[in-house]
């Protein structure tokens, strides 16, 4: 459940990401301006969810240079 929250906040990222791309080359700026913002707050959601997935356990960092595998 918590990886799949983590999927859907970085998919929206990416759909506002590309929305704003689409209204940059249509020359609209406050369209523009309005979805960075959005992609802005759903970064700080995002590392939020990361922190607290890490602080309660739900999350593991498994890489090799960590020294816990």
């Amino acid at each position: 459940m918590f990886k799949l929250l983590l999927a859907v906040l970085l998919l929206a990222m990416i759909i506002a990401l590309a929305t704003s791309a689409r209204h940059l080359w249509r020359e609209d700026g406050a369209k523009t301006l309005y979805w960075l913002w959005w992609r802005v707050g759903l970064a700080a959601v995002l590392m939020a969810v990361l922190v607290i997935g890490l602080v309660t356990g739900q999350l593991d960092v498994a890489a090799p240079w960590s020294g816990t595998y």
